[in-house]
């Protein structure tokens, strides 16, 4: 509930908001704080739909729209949101904790399933803003990132100019200007709450557990 509050608290002061994949997300919260700009993500949200028995109305209205059943809940109740959200003009009436404010642009993502390569490609139309899609390839799981494997330093290459060009796009439609001094500060917050979160693993470790799966998954928010 705060969360949202102080997404449209920001919204109503005037800062641009975005929608954006939760893949990433990390990386892309870095960027959007930097900047000043105020993320809602649509896997939240949908989650929140349906945890509050809202979500049928959505669903329905995503495949009236022609959207297959069998494509990925969270992407079918967001997709319905949207395309409410541009029938109504705004925010669709009854939004549980004031619905995902307007966005300036969107961040989609081809990790972590097949539907976020399209999802808020197909959001964007119905909001009528540019989409910015991150690919966010990832290093095999028998090749360990190394600064010394060839593989590796590719990868950082590679996502070091997704960034550079997702800061251009970000400036371009928000009218924001990067503060790299903030996203140092960001960046180094992140990396603490990695550390935290990788203590917390090695804890878990132990016979019998201290933290079940039950109290980790929360954990996810912060993370």
């Amino acid at each position: 509930k705060k969360m949202y509050r102080r997404i449209h608290e920001r919204v109503k002061a005037g800062e641009p908001a975005v929608w954006a994949s939760a893949c990433n997300a990390d990386t892309t919260q870095a960027i959007l704080q930097a900047m000043g700009l105020v993320v809602t993500y649509p896997e939240n949200y949908s989650a929140l739909l349906a945890v509050k028995k809202v979500a049928i109305p959505y669903l329905d209205v995503c495949a009236a729209d022609g959207y297959s059943s069998l494509i990925c809940g969270y992407a079918q109740t967001t997709l319905g949101y949207g395309r409410l959200a541009k029938e109504q003009g705004g925010v669709p009436a009854n939004s549980p904790l004031g619905g995902m404010p307007k966005p300036v642009a969107m961040i989609g993502a081809t990790q972590g399933c097949d539907a976020r390569f399209k999802w808020l490609q197909s959001q964007s139309r119905y909001q009528n803003v540019p989409v910015f899609c991150i690919d966010g390839s990832s290093i095999p799981a028998d090749l360990p990132f190394s600064t010394t494997n060839d593989m590796s330093l590719k990868l950082v290459k590679y996502l070091t100019e997704e960034w550079k060009e997702l800061v251009r796009f970000l400036e371009k439609n928000s009218g924001k200007k990067m503060n790299l001094d903030r996203l140092d500060e960001v960046v180094n917050n992140v990396l603490a709450v990695r550390k935290a979160w990788w203590e917390c693993y090695e804890l878990r470790k132990a016979i019998p557990c201290p933290m079940s799966s039950k109290e980790m998954w929360p954990c996810i928010t912060p993370g």
